[in-house]
């Protein structure tokens, strides 16, 4: 009995130790959470926070904007001015966060310290080794947006290295290495990726040569697309959604097309290449097929070589008009500077800066550099909504300058259109022949303003209505041709960029249920009389860009089949249509592409392909 009661005697001795000692490690957590701020806490969050932010807000704008300057309407100057206010501004924010959480626990306040570097060090090594380029825009890669292999691996590689300080710091301090790394690490990993930070910007910056030296105001002007030639004038009208069984239902309902449509030929059985105004438009005007790139490295290159402007402009001696929606055929008019005659300069009164605001300056930066410093699934996510043309909320131009044709294809900008074509109107004196591309809306949006153009309506317009209304701008500006007597030297092209969206048959299918047609109707010059149809040749909008150069007496073999090749030699190419779904500006998803043989109205001879054509 002496034994266990001995026994019993020394497990509660043992048993008081351990709580004792629980007390006591329980009152020194308590006095570590309590343990007061030091001028150490503080240097360490704003290290870490400038570090940081400098990364974010400085380094890595620098890089994007000086890698793709032509994005950008702005100066360098004028970029680092903004950026460098926010990164000052959120230096301090960011650093008072930290000493927050050091206020609410130390531990914390640490672990977040160290996540940081890890952060800044996954950053550098992302945009350093793994990103294909500095173009990093809208992510509309297909392994930006999709869940594979490569998205996964670089996601976690990403973190893994990301949580490598907190894993290093755990480690030194449960095995008590090196004090004076655990005490002073924060502090030296901040300067350390500070100093490699400014240093590398301040090489990179150094070594560039910024294009702007103010800000570049271009806006593509109504002015100078007045001016026809007396000679010879190509005008090409492209109706957004102009479907070729829509264009049937249109002719039945407005029967007076038929006479209106002076010297035109329907043709019936042609397609467009894609089921979106991107690429359709762009590769319409640079023969340059869309090769699944981003939608800005894509449009750089299209509008890099012989396009179809170009090709015009230095073989044909023509002036180039071109009106097209800028957001989805060229991105800015820079692209386009050395090929084309009605690029307009906005005075300074008439330009705003949008410094703040949503996608303007500092907004739209931001995310970009978020971007390029993010694992690949986590890009298009950090820079949704910018689209391909980042910069087009940068500067405002003040839409009293009437010339100026908005940068987006809407109603808005048709009737702009319509009402400086009848306030100034054309005129016969270009010394050069011409070309003018004008795109209109058409059935693309439902405007009562469009369709009572022609006739007033009640209710809401539907897409008849809408459409005979645009074409009510058309006939006017072949009334002025005609009593201006320039009717007979002008070749008139009216087409579609495509037809009915896929969405509009079936909005959940990837595939196709039925055939889609693209309208197309042409008068060539010294053409008249009421309206005739070509059911059968088979055509395709691929065939535009070599088809205007031969209407223009260029060589056009370069630039692949015409019209007229098929038509007067009664072709039968292989024609292709590549179904897109168009999430954002800049961002898109291949779904399925069709070879068409024969009659494209008939959807039997609709074969769809194992792969992309970039495939």
């Amino acid at each position: 009995m002496s034994n266990n009661t001995q026994g019993i005697k020394r497990e509660k001795s043992l048993q008081g130790v351990k709580m004792s000692k629980r007390k006591t490690n329980t009152i020194e957590s308590e006095k570590k959470k309590r343990e007061p701020m030091t001028l150490r806490d503080i240097m360490n969050a704003l290290l870490v926070s400038l570090a940081a932010n400098f990364g974010l807000f400085i380094v890595s704008p620098s890089c994007v904007y000086l890698n793709n300057q032509q994005d950008f309407p702005i100066t360098f100057r004028r970029l680092m001015i903004v950026m460098g206010i926010g990164g000052a501004a959120n230096t301090v924010v960011f650093a008072l966060f930290l000493l927050l959480l050091r206020l609410l626990r130390k531990r914390l306040y640490e672990g977040a310290l160290r996540f940081t570097l890890g952060l800044m060090l996954s950053g550098f090594i992302q945009c350093v080794f793994l990103n294909a380029d500095d173009t990093v825009f809208s992510g509309d890669r297909e392994r930006f947006n999709h869940i594979n292999a490569a998205t996964v691996f670089n996601f976690v590689l990403y973190f893994v290295i990301a949580l490598i300080p907190v894993g290093l710091h755990i480690f030194l301090l449960k095995r008590n290495l090196y004090p004076k790394l655990r005490k002073n690490g924060v502090a030296w990993g901040a300067s350390l990726a500070f100093t490699v930070q400014f240093v590398w910007a301040a090489i990179f910056i150094y070594n560039a040569e910024p294009e702007l030296a103010s800000t570049y105001t271009g806006y593509l002007s109504y002015k100078p697309a007045m001016s026809l030639s007396e000679d010879e004038n190509i005008v090409v009208f492209l109706s957004d959604r102009l479907d070729g069984e829509w264009m049937d239902d249109l002719i039945e309902q407005y029967p007076e097309l038929t006479e209106k449509l002076d010297g035109f030929t329907f043709y019936q059985n042609n397609v467009a290449h894609n089921t979106n105004t991107f690429p359709s438009v762009p590769q319409m005007l640079t023969n340059t097929l869309y090769n699944g790139k981003e939608w800005p490295n894509y449009m750089r290159e299209a509008w890099s070589g012989d396009t179809l402007p170009s090709v015009l402009k230095g073989k044909g001696n023509y002036d180039i008009n071109l009106l097209p929606d800028c957001i989805t055929t060229i991105n800015n008019t820079r692209f386009i500077e050395d090929q084309c005659d009605n690029i307009a300069h906005a005075p300074e009164y008439a330009v705003k800066y949008n410094y703040f605001e949503q996608f303007g300056i500092l907004h739209a930066t931001l995310k970009l550099s978020a971007a390029r410093v993010s694992p690949y699934y986590l890009k298009g996510k950090m820079a949704k909504g910018l689209g391909a043309n980042v910069g087009r909320h940068f500067v405002q131009i003040d839409h009293a300058l009437e010339d100026q044709r908005l940068t987006s294809m809407k109603p808005n900008t048709d009737l702009r259109f319509m009402n400086y074509l009848t306030k100034y109107g054309l005129n016969a004196n270009n010394e050069h022949k011409t070309f003018s591309f004008i795109h209109l809306s058409g059935a693309h949006t439902l405007s009562n303003e469009i369709a009572e153009l022609y006739a007033p309506i009640d209710g809401d317009a539907d897409f008849y209505q809408t459409t005979r209304g645009d074409f009510e701008i058309i006939f006017e500006y072949m009334n002025q041709l005609k009593e201006l007597g320039l009717y007979d030297n002008t070749t008139i092209i009216i087409l579609g960029d495509h037809g009915r969206p896929p969405v509009e048959i079936n909005p959940f299918k990837h595939t196709l249920d039925s055939a889609i047609t693209t309208a197309l109707l042409i008068k060539p010059k010294n053409s008249s009389g009421e309206l005739q149809y070509d059911r059968y040749s088979e055509l395709s909008n691929d065939n535009f860009p070599a088809s205007v150069l031969q209407y223009a007496g260029i060589e056009h073999g370069d630039f692949g089949l015409s019209y007229r090749d098929i038509i007067d030699n009664d072709l039968h190419p292989d024609r292709f249509l590549q179904t897109i779904k168009f999430n954002n500006y800049g961002r898109l998803s291949l779904h399925a592409l069709y070879k068409i043989t024969g009659d494209a109205r008939d959807f039997n001879n609709w074969e769809v392909q194992p792969k992309h054509e970039h495939e």
